[in-house]
């Protein structure tokens, strides 16, 4: 295996001790864990088990599949794929009377899904002022959100950011455990969701922007 651009040393306490480690994309986590398995593999390890090192979308996926194993999400949903998006928002827009006329819906359908995103993402409301530039008309926009949200509702699918969103409800009422100690790794701009998300899932939560400890600095204490 070729040696690691960057140092685990920073890391290890908290892997050996059993942290939960996210990464904000799946890139990361493997260069995380190729790190990890290099050390273990300079120590002459021949086995070692697998540290707690996900991406955060991973571990929503397995958190929420989780939580409907053990019964306490009511009403689980699929996640709706890319597609499935798509095909919502272009059905929404062919019959909406401002929508009929549109020489490109799909360029349309996608800035209503990436505002719809940021809009759960930030947990922004109609009317907050940031709304203003998410979409070129606020009202309809909001109305499109309206009909997308029920579509998935009615078709038991959920986004990303739903799923989250139903993942910090489920932490907001105790019901599931807390992590003892959360790690971030090359999170940057974090926003309001997330960060609510890794203060409920973890008693401490430390953000590490780089492999060096100079760099580390905490989100939250306890």
């Amino acid at each position: 295996m070729p040696s690691p651009l960057f140092n685990i040393t920073p890391l290890l306490e908290s892997i050996h001790n059993s942290a939960l480690i996210l990464t904000p994309n799946n890139r990361l986590k493997n260069k995380v864990l190729g790190a990890y398995h290099h050390w273990q593999q300079q120590q002459g390890v021949k086995v070692w088990a697998n540290p707690k090192i996900f991406s955060l979308q991973d571990w929503l996926n397995l958190k929420y599949q989780a939580l409907v194993d053990e019964l306490t999400i009511d009403s689980p949903k699929q996640l709706a794929s890319a597609l499935t998006r798509q095909r919502l928002w272009l059905e929404i827009i062919s019959q909406s009377e401002s929508g009929t006329d549109l020489i490109n819906p799909i360029k349309l359908a996608s800035d209503a899904d990436n505002a719809f995103k940021t809009l759960l993402l930030w947990n922004l409301k109609p009317e907050d002022n940031d709304t203003k530039n998410l979409f070129e008309s606020q009202d309809l926009f909001f109305t499109w959100v309206e009909i997308f949200s029920k579509k998935l509702e009615e078709n038991k699918l959920h986004s990303s950011e739903q799923k989250q969103h139903s993942i910090n409800r489920i932490y907001r009422k105790n019901t599931a455990n807390k992590e003892p100690k959360l790690l971030l790794v090359g999170f940057e701009d974090i926003p309001p969701l997330t960060k609510e998300t890794f203060e409920l899932i973890a008693d401490s939560v430390e953000n590490i922007n780089s492999f060096s400890p100079v760099n580390s600095k905490a989100i939250r204490k306890s």
